[in-house]
């Protein structure tokens, strides 16, 4: 007889009602990106475990790699955790170059022992994440009264095993400066699917907005060298195609990759946007970085692995998707124009655009007739035709001069790519999310 060590459709049947009620109403208002879920989610997990603030990020690892980044964990610096965990936590740790340092456990337990810590700790030690097992929380006053005694260090933890449980009246998660949990669908609180980032380039994604380089960081696939053989063909030219059109509406002229969703944003770029107004698709990644622009705020660009075929099946029409996306970026692009360069700050780069378009125009036009002509009456009048050449000639150039003075203007916002490389350490193990 097999006996399974989780049961994940036995759950869904005994919730199947509620949980199709709600994939539904995801799928009827179609913001599958910074949706109200997510916002109703991190309400409901404040109201569950009394913390101030939840933040939601892909995985139970990545938060953790985002808690050591946030308090400055870097290169030499030590983190105490316990000898008994997944290799997610200790992984975070070496992935910032920091050494992590190992106490043993409770015997009882399986969490760290506290009275071990102290013994551990040097000039360079910077946090502690204790790991909360079997859903029991580990020793956390004596804990928090270590790091007390020891200005700069930060407790930080781990309760990806121990969401639900409470230590002394208060619920795990809430119980130390910073705290980390995960939704993987075999934990106490676990969800359907997982990601496709590698969580290895998490952070080169996070570091140029921890540095205050750029407001916005976004992954880029297609600058890899490995994009061409790794992604879907059909996919690789779409997304291509989208990328070249998103340059020209966005003005961010060294970004490609424009549907990627690995991202990283801060908050005064966060408080710049308008969410409700958003695109609710798969425009919405173009729509932002419209918006952005006309905000002024700094985008890069950072070379990620693109993961593909590991048991994900796109339900994206690739066909359809391009020429509904086509004309979104369409009129994006004369919405930035409209907003940037006519109501905000005038420029004359508008000029050039009106004027290249009225050329185009009547070079189609005078083009039109000349084909009319040749097919009516056997022949194509050269003054029709020279007037078509001319005319697109001089729309070229216009429209080259107002792309020359977009990409101009918005240079200080959207620095080259100065590497195809994808900089992150390769980690012996793979990571749980």
């Amino acid at each position: 007889m097999e006996i399974q060590f989780i049961d994940l459709a036995a759950q869904y049947r005994a919730l199947k009602q509620d949980v199709d009620a709600r994939i539904a109403k995801v799928l009827e208002h179609g913001r599958y990106i910074m949706g109200p879920e997510v916002r109703e989610m991190e309400q409901a997990l404040e109201a569950r475990t009394g913390a101030p603030h939840c933040i939601s990020v892909a995985s139970g690892t990545e938060a953790l790699l985002i808690a050591l980044m946030a308090i400055g964990v870097s290169a030499g610096d030590e983190v105490i955790t316990t000898s008994f965990t997944f290799v997610a936590t200790a992984e975070v740790i070496a992935l910032l170059g920091a050494v992590p340092v190992f106490v043993d456990v409770e015997p009882d337990t399986c969490n760290i022992d506290a009275n071990l810590i102290e013994a551990a700790i040097t000039p360079r030690t910077k946090a502690i994440i204790p790991v909360s097992l079997y859903g029991q929380v580990a020793d956390m006053d004596a804990i928090n009264a270590i790091a007390a005694r020891h200005p700069g260090i930060t407790v930080i933890e781990d309760a990806a095993q121990s969401f639900g449980a409470t230590y002394r009246g208060k619920a795990s998660c809430n119980v130390s400066r910073i705290a980390c949990t995960s939704f993987f669908p075999s934990k106490p609180l676990g969800c359907y699917g997982d990601g496709q980032m590698n969580p290895l380039d998490m952070p080169a994604i996070l570091a140029p907005v921890i540095n205050d380089v750029a407001d916005y960081s976004k992954g880029n696939r297609l600058v890899t060298g490995e994009a061409f053989k790794r992604i879907p063909k059909i996919r690789f030219f779409g997304n291509s195609a989208l990328s070249l059109l998103t340059k020209i509406a966005s003005g961010y002229w060294g970004v490609a990759d424009s549907q990627t969703g690995y991202t990283a944003i801060n908050a005064k770029a966060l408080a710049a946007i308008d969410w409700d107004h958003m695109y609710k698709r798969y425009g919405q990644p173009n729509d932002l970085l419209v918006r952005l622009n006309i905000a002024e705020m700094r985008v890069v660009d950072v070379p990620v692995e693109p993961v593909y075929n590991v048991g994900e099946k796109s339900g994206i029409r690739v066909r359809k998707v391009l020429f509904s996306i086509g004309w979104l970026i369409v009129r994006l692009f004369f919405y930035r124009l409209k907003e940037k360069y006519i109501i905000r700050d005038f420029h004359p780069l508008v000029f050039f655009y009106a004027f290249g378009g009225a050329t185009a125009l009547v070079g189609l036009l005078f083009l039109v007739r000349t084909i009319l002509l040749w097919f009516t009456q056997g022949s194509m009048p050269e003054m029709s035709f020279l007037v078509t050449l001319f005319s697109f000639s001089i729309s070229f150039n216009a429209i080259g001069f107002a792309f020359w003075f977009d990409y101009q203007a918005n240079r200080h916002l959207n620095p080259p790519i100065t590497h195809r490389d994808v900089t992150h350490r390769q980690a012996p193990d793979p990571i749980d999310p």
